[in-house]
């Protein structure tokens, strides 16, 4: 299994380059390409999610699958294939924001609900992003776009590691990475959900044609390889306190030792 693990970063490596070298519209055509690719294959990936979590195929929970799975991807994609749009027209994502205030001066943008779909399927609930403190309204518009305000400037291999309850979060962390931080990626599935890997597979083929993700299987031995390789340069996990500090400590009493002393378990190049 480690075999693949350095196969997989190798060719993202290589990657990268072909990354750094797509502008915008590219970008943006692989994002509307995985958008349809996850309708498309939407049923297939709430029957996998079904299967995972051993529901009755007729229980209302299905719609909670449909909703946490390709739906939030797909509403996420769309989303950020709008703020591409805008940036490559010149403008900033931020441009027709909605903002407001909270208390101790901060600012806010609204998140949701943005459409008239948003209010009538998220009827009652909406969500603001609060801005740090001292930031305000220009500045947040001027520096929207993260990364993708440089796009040839990439910042080498990310290792994603996949959450297991959730089945949108993995492939969604793994468009962050792609896009907030300018990352190839290299997606390590929770064991849970490697039952979902065909379809995500299918999903996420426009950007692992161009070398700029691949996907990973295998338990706590090749995740662990894998945060440590000499090719990762950083690590982007959804999970617990507990996971988070075997990665960084190691486990047992030399990993709760070193946690004391704040001293990870390796130093990267």
């Amino acid at each position: 299994m480690t075999a693949n693990i350095d196969r997989a970063l190798e060719e993202l490596v290589e990657g990268e380059k072909n990354w750094a070298a797509l502008p915008l519209a590219a970008r943006k055509r692989l994002l509307d390409e995985m958008r349809t690719l996850t309708v498309e294959h939407a049923a297939e990936w709430v029957h996998a999610a079904i299967g995972i979590k051993g529901l009755d195929a007729s229980s209302p929970l299905v719609g909670e699958e449909w909703m946490s799975g390709p739906y939030a991807l797909a509403f996420g994609l769309a989303a950020l294939s709008d703020s591409l749009a805008k940036l490559e027209a010149g403008r900033s994502p931020l441009d027709d924001a909605e903002f407001g205030t909270a208390p101790g001066g901060r600012i806010t943008v609204k998140a949701l609900p943005l459409t008239t779909f948003d209010e009538l399927l998220l009827s009652g609930f909406s969500a603001d992003v609060w801005l740090q403190p001292g930031i305000g309204r220009d500045e947040a518009v001027r520096a929207a776009g993260l990364a993708q305000r440089d796009p040839s400037h990439t910042h080498g291999v990310g290792a994603v590691l996949g959450a297991g309850n959730i089945f949108s979060i993995a492939p969604l962390d793994t468009i962050y990475e792609l896009f907030a931080n300018n990352r190839v990626v290299a997606l390590k599935l929770n064991p849970i959900t490697d039952p979902l890997l065909p379809v995500l597979s299918k999903v996420l083929a426009p950007f692992i044609a161009v070398g700029a993700v691949r996907i990973l299987t295998g338990g706590a031995e090749e995740g662990t390889y894998l945060v440590r390789h000499k090719l990762v340069d950083h690590v982007h996990m959804t999970g617990s306190a507990l996971t988070y500090d075997a990665i960084v400590f190691g486990t047992g009493t030399e990993g709760a030792a070193r946690k004391a002393a704040d001293e990870p378990a390796w130093t990267r190049r």
